[in-house]
């Protein structure tokens, strides 16, 4: 099974979000055993450096370099890329994005705590109880 990890759901687990961190690191822990291919979506690392921004640049990257080992790097091409400018029905870009490269992956799901952004999405959504129940965790 192939999924593809929304930024919310890896930000979980190294800042220990309460509520959101046990199933961000059973996710995290389902990835590094093999039971799943984890992939998270290209844009998703700058945005996370700018997210951690607050913490200093080795510590980030050390973090970044940490996910990167969990989980492969995805990307969208150029004419899904633009495809996702166009699609308006999207609320948010990101999201257009994150469902482009999960296609791009043949991911079977995205594992997200934002499923509503993703009405329109052409891969199935999960939330990340959903996803650990769904994988025995």
């Amino acid at each position: 099974m192939v999924i593809l990890v929304d930024t919310n759901v890896i930000l979980d687990y190294p800042a220990e979000r309460e509520g959101f961190f046990k199933d961000a690191r059973k996710i995290m822990e389902a990835c590094a055993d093999g039971e799943v291919q984890g992939c998270v979506a290209f844009h998703s690392l700058p945005n996370l450096w700018f997210i951690l921004r607050k913490k200093p640049d080795n510590v980030r990257r050390e973090m970044l370099k940490q996910i990167c080992a969990l989980l492969s790097v995805v990307s969208a091409e150029h004419d899904e890329v633009v495809k996702a400018v166009e699609t308006a029905e999207f609320r948010h870009f990101e999201d257009c994005l994150q469902d482009k490269c999960a296609v791009m992956a043949k991911a079977d799901y995205i594992v997200t705590r934002n499923v509503a952004d993703y009405k329109y999405a052409d891969t199935e959504v999960i939330i990340p109880s959903e996803f650990c129940k769904l994988v025995g965790k």
